[in-house]
């Protein structure tokens, strides 16, 4: 779905070809990463400064929603998640830790 949103200037069946072997971690082709027009996208797609988005954290928006009462939506969403997966899950249970728990 996300392929039928974009336009490449490259045919479909190599950009096919580069994302399945991408999502699958195989080693590319030498050939399909020689292509001019993977250069070509390449140089047009230099402008987006990857660095300064790995160095930056990005905070979820409800870490800056309060309710009324000046309290942290999502304090408040952790401490119901939190109090209802007690009554589920046991610690043997649970493959990941949870904030708080006691």
């Amino acid at each position: 779905r996300w392929l039928d949103s974009q336009s490449f200037h490259i045919p479909r069946e190599k950009v096919e070809r580069f994302c399945q072997a991408a999502l699958k971690l195989e080693k590319l082709p030498s050939s399909l990463l020689s292509l001019p027009e993977l250069n070509k996208l390449a140089d047009e797609m230099s402008y987006i400064n990857t660095g300064s988005m790995k160095a930056s954290v990005m905070q979820p928006i409800s870490s800056l929603i309060e309710n009324q009462n000046g309290e942290n939506l999502s304090d408040i969403l952790n401490y119901h998640i939190i109090k209802w997966c007690k009554l589920y899950l046991d610690e043997s249970q649970s493959s990941w830790t949870m904030p708080n728990r006691e």
